[in-house]
């Protein structure tokens, strides 16, 4: 099993943002339509979101926190993982 590199773990996660900004605007238009969704909630779901978005965005973790140096720190969890993994 290949390991990926940081730059398509970073495109994955643009990936499932983009994939939960699509769901959110789907499920925003559903509620519009639907009388037990309130405004209020798909605002604060909103404000989450592009919070998130914008925190994982500016941020340095996944290139502090490579696949790499977990396997480093975790030595016996990695072999078990890629066992596992090779399983399937």
């Amino acid at each position: 099993m290949a390991e990926k590199t940081e730059t398509e773990e970073g495109n994955e996660i643009q990936k499932q943002l983009s994939g939960s900004d699509k769901e959110k605007q789907l499920s925003d238009n559903d509620g519009a339509s639907s009388s037990h969704h309130t405004s209020g909630k798909s605002d604060n779901l909103e404000d989450l979101f592009a919070t998130l978005k914008q925190q994982i965005s500016s941020s340095d973790w996944l290139e502090k926190n490579t696949s790499e140096k977990w396997v480093k720190d975790n030595p016996e969890l990695a072999k078990q993982y890629m066992e596992a993994a090779n399983k399937s």
